[in-house]
């Protein structure tokens, strides 16, 4: 999960080797928002990226709407149709662990 800007989605890419070294049957997907995700859709060690606009992680003055915000938990729990067994969030970001659970649980 990170549904921040640019820059932190690609700072997640070293890891995704030793991730695939340690777990070998391991899928890797991604919940970035829509103009990072960009950047990892033609990653071959990534399975799929999934986008999703999240007000907070907008840059300048966030756009923060309660349709906004039902669009982003309607498909972060549209999610658990894939079956995840697990999630990372490598910032400690207590929305984005909010977003894991939601997809995951």
């Amino acid at each position: 999960v990170e549904p921040f800007q640019m820059g932190d989605v690609l700072s997640l890419t070293p890891m995704f080797d030793a991730l695939l070294r340690q777990f070998s049957s391991c899928e890797i997907y991604l919940l970035a928002k829509p103009s990072s995700a960009q950047v990892l859709k033609f990653d071959d060690r990534v399975k799929e990226v999934f986008e999703i606009d999240c007000p907070w992680s907008d840059q300048g003055p966030k756009q923060f709407s309660i349709l906004r915000m039902y669009k982003v938990l309607r498909a972060t729990i549209c999610l658990r149709a894939y079956y995840f067994e697990g999630g990372l969030d490598t910032r400690g970001n207590l929305r984005s662990q909010v977003l894991m659970v939601l997809a995951v649980v």
